[in-house]
């Protein structure tokens, strides 16, 4: 709610700014979205917006991450938000669900299990590895239910020590 309050009026040039370009414009806190389908839109087009879009946020004394800035082409994969949105609907990225694949293997395997691998990952307890994990679950249940809900199984079915 603060982050919509502080960008109020920025978000009112900058969805002007991206109506003029043809772009659509969307933020969440502090990550900004230009997004467009139209092929006309040019790699130096996209320059000539991020220039203006950067006076924008200077204006309120905002500076830009710039390593965080990315022209991304039409065949390219595109991340937001930690997740792929070049198709219909969101997905969980290649590198989130490896993460979880690793999470299960070590927490599943006899020779590792809880108290190792949150000591590995350090994690200063078991019980704080749960519940990350247990809401990285949470998370992929929204953004991909039935997948989501088979790593939330897996997690429930470890092990996991009384005191943790």
């Amino acid at each position: 709610m603060l982050a919509n309050l502080a960008m109020r009026e920025a978000d009112v040039l900058l969805t002007a700014l991206a109506e003029r370009y043809g772009l659509t414009y969307t933020r969440y806190a502090d990550d900004l979205t230009f997004s467009t389908a139209a092929r006309e839109f040019q790699r130096a087009d996209a320059r000539k917006a991020i220039y203006e879009i950067y006076g924008v946020l200077r204006q309120f004394g905002l500076a830009p991450n710039l390593t965080k800035t990315a022209i991304v082409s039409p065949r390219s994969r595109k991340i937001v938000l930690g997740l792929q949105v070049d198709q219909d609907e969101p997905k969980l990225t290649r590198a989130f669900k490896m993460k979880m694949r690793m999470h299960l293997h070590y927490l599943e395997h006899e020779d590792v299990g809880p108290l190792k691998h949150a000591e590995r990952r350090g994690f200063s307890a078991v019980a704080g590895m749960r519940n990350h994990l247990m809401g990285l679950a949470a998370y992929a249940i929204q953004i991909e239910p039935a997948y989501g809900k088979d790593i939330k199984a897996r997690f429930e079915r470890i092990a996991w020590p009384v005191l943790y």
